[in-house]
């Protein structure tokens, strides 16, 4: 068994910006709503910007919440670059980051979605998808130590989080501390014990400490809860 290849990061990288594209939340201070983008040669680099009034009822960052929304991720992180220059001092503008970040990650850009989640935690230390998906990227990207950090600092803030603890049992079973990542396999199942991605990682990190039958019944519990999971390895 290949222990790299077989256990699962709990939230997937492309799950994340959902619940913070919220047009209607973000005061339109700074850039106001005097200017939207019509062209798209901007974007894409090449023509000129051309804009018009507020009659398109559209900012630069509406319009790159709209583009991340519809998966158009490169048009995405141009606009939130224009959103961001326009915007320094605005209380939101960890959510231009944030988001931008998203949009990278998808690009595959993991270095520069990796600084703007630097930035969006200094805007706003107590946000914790920024250290959600900072941590998911980094298990990602083979830092296990950074991402078991990440994983603390999300569990400090939202203790109830079961995926907090699933992720960090992932890193810490990275690093080869078995005890330490089975005690949160464990709490995660606690706190939520439909998790079929939980009882899954659990049964790997059960059969590398050779405890077999423990371990397949945690792999047909996960196969009862998500059939997807009969198909994986051990089951």
């Amino acid at each position: 068994m290949h222990f790299a290849r077989s256990l699962y990061i709990i939230i997937e990288l492309t799950s994340y910006c959902e619940r913070k594209i919220d047009v209607k939340k973000k005061m339109k201070w700074f850039m106001t709503s005097t200017l939207v983008l019509v062209v798209f040669g901007l974007v894409l680099g090449v023509g000129d910007a051309r804009f018009v009034s507020a009659a398109d009822e559209m900012t630069i960052w509406d319009k790159a919440d709209e583009m991340l929304e519809a998966g158009e991720y490169r048009e995405a992180a141009s606009l939130y670059s224009i959103a961001i220059e326009l915007n320094q001092g605005h209380p939101d503008l960890y959510l231009a980051h944030f988001n931008r970040a998203h949009a990278l990650i998808s690009l595959e850009m993991f270095e520069d979605a990796e600084d703007d989640l630097d930035t969006t935690i200094e805007l706003a230390p107590d946000f914790p998808d920024a250290y959600k998906l900072r941590g998911i990227l980094m298990l990602s990207i083979g830092y296990f130590e950074e991402a078991a950090a990440d994983f603390d600092a999300l569990i400090g803030l939202t203790p109830q989080d079961p995926y907090a603890y699933a992720n960090r049992g992932t890193a810490l079973s990275y690093l080869g501390s078995f005890d330490r990542a089975l005690a949160d396999f464990n709490t995660s199942i606690e706190l939520d014990d439909t998790c079929a991605e939980c009882y899954y990682n659990r049964a790997q990190l059960l059969f590398l400490m050779e405890r077999t039958d423990d371990a397949q019944q945690d792999l047909e519990r996960a196969g009862d809860l998500d059939p997807r999971y009969r198909d994986q390895e051990g089951y």
